[in-house]
């Protein structure tokens, strides 16, 4: 797979929808971390196999996107 051939990919800073100023609740988002069950303080800790562990419980097409992962990471 070469990286122009990756799907479009979206990277954030978090973000919170605050109704006011003085609003400061986490919303909650569902993100790898919390696919795969960890602590927020080990959110980037893991190696790329358990994300693709992770990834293979939840995909539709585990396959497909554990190849897209892959891709991403010998791309980054």
């Amino acid at each position: 797979m070469q990286s122009g051939e990756l799907p479009d990919a979206l990277l954030i800073e978090r973000f919170d929808i605050r109704r006011s100023d003085n609003d400061r609740r986490k919303i909650s988002l569902e993100d790898m971390a919390s696919i795969r069950d960890v602590a927020p303080s080990d959110k980037y800790e893991g190696s790329i196999e358990q994300v693709a562990r992770a990834l293979r419980g939840v995909s539709s097409n585990a396959e497909a996107d554990i190849l897209v992962l892959l891709g991403r990471a010998v791309f980054a």
